[in-house]
């Protein structure tokens, strides 16, 4: 492993100025420069999913990295399940003590509960662990700082809302191929079993191209060979091989050069070509910028890979421009033929998530065919996010960027079986984007219809809206019907349905726009104060 005093101090300023959003890495240092987060300890953590679908068994992952540096036994993990402060299960985890000695090693191990109705878990993952003459007992992780609380599992009564036809999916997520300086995700098999349960059928492992490159064991070395990003690519061609359900989509988040020269995120799925992007990754001393820009990315694109801005509301803080060249997702690129939409929908209700539906307004009423998606940009984090706050100093933990919870929506009638199929149907808009309710809209014309980013023709326009919610999510409490006017360059609203403690809406209606435009769709519903969203790719309607 690498320690800090490699990395030039100004190296190490800047890294601690990236967004840390892994499970954190706690073990390297500046020379001369406390840490009051290392240890002599590898980590050693446990996650479950948010929520489990109906009769779905509790995915347990145990995981213990750095062990090599750090060899550690564990005597035994003990699992403990609560519901309303009752205890309803007990059972340890390992049969006898494990010792190990690896840089990454993991168990998952599936555990079946008592049949319960719709209810909320409470789950604590208790390490006995021994190194050398000393014993401790860490509780769900022994990171420094953090409450240790038990995990909390939505066990839900109904599974998500989805349509005949509808498959869900999470757009933007890190595994164990992210791996640096202050974070690492999950293994592919640990997303695998995590989406299963929490109700997925997909996941795009979009991991940052500054990591792609690396050696595998030397994340400040590059490699020529890009033995990491093949590793990668192998894995999920392999896994996608067993057919068991769940689909992987191979991915890159590439630190890319915007129209100004700065550093933006941007999301290239199915790819077989890697994209190097650099420039924010901290790894050379004076290196801020990324090799390639986004125009030069989307030309080299095949058409069987999605591009998509990774993010675009999030707007770069001061010193992160000044010291790593980041810098802001323009008009210019976001206009740019070839790039299929954003994924503006990114694990978090902030600002940012305000900023990226504006910006994603202003591009389809300037006439662009832009999509709209949804991810979570979790790294590991099935359950609630415990990263560094602050490298060296401090740590953080909430419920952000949380695997699943924001998902995209295939409305295809068919379950994409390649990553092709699913890619085909992103860069066809045939989707929505939703942190719960259902939504299915149909527009039809003189015997023409159309779904999620089709065209449909015609002259009197007959729209039919479906919305499905459930307890978990609320009962639905408004469905708005926008209407996005070429000529007036303006978006109104043409109907807005506030249902009564209905979890099934359906209307149709008709209409006749008297130029070109755009219908999309959007709904809400509420369960014990919390709001949840659906958010309809356009139908553009052409009146003739």
């Amino acid at each position: 492993m690498i320690a800090w005093t490699e990395m030039h101090p100004l190296v190490s300023s800047a890294l601690a100025l990236l967004p840390v959003l892994g499970y954190a890495e706690i073990h390297y240092r500046m020379q001369l420069l406390p840490s009051r987060l290392y240890m002599r300890w590898p980590e050693i953590l446990a996650d479950v999913p948010f929520r489990l679908e109906p009769h779905a068994p509790l995915p347990v992952l145990l995981l213990v990295k750095d062990a090599h540096r750090f060899p550690v036994i564990l005597e035994k993990v003990e699992l403990k399940i609560w519901e309303n402060g009752k205890a309803i299960l007990s059972r340890e985890l390992l049969e006898g003590a494990v010792a190990i000695t690896q840089p990454w090693w993991e168990k998952l191990i599936p555990v079946d509960l008592p049949e319960k109705p719709e209810t909320t878990l409470q789950v604590n993952v208790v390490f006995h662990a021994r190194r050398g003459k000393k014993q401790k007992v860490f509780v769900n992780d022994n990171y420094p700082q953090l409450s240790h609380r038990p995990f909390e599992v939505i066990r839900s009564g109904e599974p998500l809302p989805l349509f005949p036809g509808q498959f869900a999916g999470d757009l933007h997520t890190h595994s164990r191929y992210t791996s640096d300086q202050v974070e690492f995700g999950a293994s592919l098999t640990a997303v695998r079993a995590m989406g299963k349960a929490v109700g997925l059928h997909f996941a795009a492992i979009t991991d940052h191209s500054y990591d792609l490159d690396d050696h595998h064991h030397n994340f400040l070395r590059n490699s020529r060979h890009l033995e990491k990003w093949r590793a990668f690519q192998h894995e999920v061609a392999r896994l996608n091989h067993n057919q068991d359900g769940f689909l992987l989509i191979p991915g890159e988040e590439v630190s890319a050069r915007n129209a100004g020269g700065r550093t933006v995120h941007f999301l290239v799925l199915n790819s077989q070509d890697f994209f190097p992007g650099s420039g924010d990754g901290a790894e050379r001393f004076f290196h801020s910028r990324s090799e390639l820009s986004v125009a030069e990315i989307l030309e080299a694109l095949p058409d069987s890979a999605l591009a998509a801005a990774a993010h675009p509301g999030v707007s770069a803080p001061r010193l992160e421009r000044l010291l790593l060249r980041r810098g802001n997702w323009s008009g210019e690129d976001l206009s740019r033929p070839r790039l299929d939409g954003l994924q503006a929908v990114n694990g978090t209700g902030d600002g940012s998530l305000a900023e990226g539906l504006k910006m994603w307004g202003q591009l389809l009423l300037s006439g662009k065919r832009s999509f709209l998606y949804g991810g979570n940009d979790a790294h590991g984090n099935f359950n609630r996010y415990r990263q560094i706050h602050l490298p060296f100093w401090s740590m953080a933990e909430h419920t952000d960027h949380i695997f699943g919870k924001m998902r995209t929506v295939l409305s295809t009638g068919a379950r994409p079986k390649s990553p092709e199929d699913a890619v085909s149907a992103l860069r066809r808009g045939a989707s929505y984007v939703t942190t719960g309710p259902a939504l299915q809209v149909r527009v039809s014309s003189g015997g023409k219809s159309g779904s999620f980013g089709s065209t449909v023709g015609g002259r009197d326009f007959t729209i039919d809206v479906r919305v499905k919610s459930s307890g978990e999510f609320g009962p639905i409490e408004t469905v708005r019907l926008i209407w996005g006017d070429f000529a007036k360059r303006k978006e109104t609203e043409i109907r807005n349905f506030r249902p009564k403690l209905v979890f099934q809406f359906a209307e149709t209606l008709r209409f006749s726009p008297k130029s070109p435009g755009y219908l999309r769709v959007e709904v809400v519903s509420g369960n014990e104060g919390n709001r949840f969203f659906a958010w309809g790719n356009p139908i553009w309607l052409e009146p003739g």
